[in-house]
């Protein structure tokens, strides 16, 4: 994700990405949110709607990635009341399963689908091609990527 928006994040959120920039060898979070800009909508919202359930001082973000094509939000601090640790589980799931319709790279709900041989994504058909252009301009240069973008 671009630095300014994980910045955002962090200002909006400063209790879910206490350990953004943090040191890497103590919390994943230090290397900052592992998505692509394109989940930042997403990424605020969720952020939001758990902090309107107010969980609590130690709640906290331990890593925000793509895995697998799809959003993955870690996290450690749960408040000990099981109906607010069920919700919040559920907003963090709906997220994970929404990201899967959303291009991770520009964040529009058109023409999405899980994409790539080595590392899949989730991509709109602009993006795939925008990717496809870029790989085969790396190729005539002499530089090869480890991986080709095919739509399945």
């Amino acid at each position: 994700m671009r630095k300014d928006l994980q910045e955002k994040l962090e200002q909006d959120f400063p209790q879910i990405f206490v350990d953004m920039d943090g040191d890497e060898m103590k919390t994943c979070m230090g290397r900052g949110i592992e998505t692509g800009s394109g989940w930042y909508d997403l990424i605020h919202k969720l952020c939001s709607d758990i902090m309107a359930l107010k969980p609590g001082k130690k709640f906290k973000a331990e890593q925000v990635k793509e895995k697998f094509a799809g959003l993955r939000f870690y996290c450690s601090g749960y408040p000990k009341n099981a109906t607010k640790q069920r919700q919040i589980n559920q907003l963090i799931n709906a997220a994970e399963d929404e990201s899967t319709k959303i291009c991770e790279n520009c964040g529009t709900r058109s023409e999405v689908s899980v994409v790539g041989t080595y590392w899949i994504q989730t991509l709109c058909r602009p993006c795939v091609e925008r990717k496809s252009t870029e790989k085969e301009t790396q190729n005539e240069l002499g530089n090869p990527s480890h991986s080709a973008v095919k739509t399945k």
